[in-house]
């Protein structure tokens, strides 16, 4: 057991359970994002009003799953500080230029902001889930079931077009975040190699895009009244 703590408290070990923990949270923003998608569909909320009835259903199952994810980015955020530090603590002179350094480093843009970008994105979570979960209750009725007019409330919401700028601009900083991070989990899971390296870090750059791109059209639909 003693083993194990210092193996996941080394640098590598970090790095391990931040690229875990982050595909767990890469695959329930997949989800998410096809959950919400039904907004967009031409039924006044029908569907995704029943899609998220459907979620609260599981109580005690959802609460878990709530839980879990909630360990999850805890564990994330934290080993992503500590790395973060150690890269300091170890760094003796600053760079007087930032560039490429190519091979498996990767420095770009997206890889030198990941704690700021993070950051921002911890930030809006917050703010999101406190906004929906904590937002206006309204009701609806369908074939006599009485469940939360979470559509509704949606609607509400990006049609304020702040509301709407300030999502987009975290929807950038997604896509950013994403575009690093996909790949390097990767690399820390240890799936590195040559010939293949180099197509893994496309496919992460296109998944990210299009993830980002998912969310980002979102609120601009709503607010333009598609899904209305």
């Amino acid at each position: 057991m003693q083993g194990l703590i210092s193996a996941f408290g080394s640098t590598t070990g970090r790095k391990y359970l931040m690229a875990v923990t982050g595909l767990a949270w890469f695959g329930f923003l997949v989800g998410h994002l096809l959950g919400n998608l039904q907004l967009l569909l031409p039924d006044g909320g029908h569907a995704f009003n029943a899609y998220a009835h459907k979620l609260a259903e599981l109580g005690p199952v959802l609460y878990a799953i709530e839980i879990v994810l909630v360990v999850l980015l805890l564990v994330h955020i934290y080993n992503a500080a500590r790395v973060n530090i150690a890269k300091k603590l170890a760094r003796t002179t600053r760079y007087a230029v930032t560039a490429n350094a190519g091979g498996v480093s990767r420095k770009t843009l997206s890889s030198l902001s990941m704690i700021y970008t993070g950051g921002v994105l911890f930030l809006f979570l917050a703010f999101h889930l406190w906004s929906v979960k904590y937002g206006t209750v309204y009701e609806i009725t369908y074939d006599g079931v009485v469940m939360r007019d979470l559509h509704r409330l949606m609607v509400e919401q990006y049609s304020n077009l702040a509301y709407v700028a300030g999502y987009e601009v975290v929807m950038v900083v997604l896509g950013f975040h994403l575009r690093h991070a996909l790949w390097s989990a990767v690399q820390s899971l240890g799936f590195n190699h040559p010939k293949w390296t180099p197509m893994v870090e496309k496919v992460g750059y296109a998944v990210a895009v299009l993830m980002a791109l998912g969310f980002f059209v979102l609120p601009i639909a709503i607010y333009l009244g598609v899904g209305r």
